[in-house]
């Protein structure tokens, strides 16, 4: 059975693909964004002591270190920063947590409507298209 990739290798994959990407881009070009999230990771638990390589990978990168969740486990955290909306918004009638509905605008997908390339890469099960984290990707 193959082993999905660690957070440590998507990290890496999208610094590397983010930088070959830009390289040899005008000004005319659109900007390249890269957003990495790395489930359960506090931001005091990222040091040059014990995550060298993550920080060397994401080097020169706007780095947020007072973000908040709005829930406590991944399905509903991430598709309510990733619409923007309440997790409450992303419910089903009967209060079951549905991730990202189809009727939802997914920021993969303003982004795409803005011109940008957009591609995921994915260790995290939960996170699968049946759940709508496919949308604009």
């Amino acid at each position: 059975m193959r082993r999905a990739p660690g957070p440590l290798a998507i990290a890496l994959l999208a610094a590397g693909l983010a930088a070959s990407w830009a390289c040899g881009r005008g000004a005319s070009q659109p900007r390249l964004v890269v957003l990495v999230v790395a489930d359960t990771l506090r931001d005091d638990q990222v040091s040059a002591e014990r995550t060298p390589r993550i920080l060397a990978a994401l080097s020169g990168a706007r780095r947020y270190t007072d973000a908040r969740v709005n829930a406590s486990w991944t399905l509903p955290s991430l598709a309510s920063a990733l619409t923007s909306r309440a997790v409450a918004d992303l419910s089903g009638a009967d209060g079951t947590l549905v991730g990202i509905p189809e009727a939802e605008t997914a920021l993969a997908e303003r982004f795409r409507a803005a011109g940008f390339a957009t591609a995921a890469f994915v260790a995290n099960a939960t996170l699968r298209p049946g759940n709508g984290f496919a949308q604009g990707f």
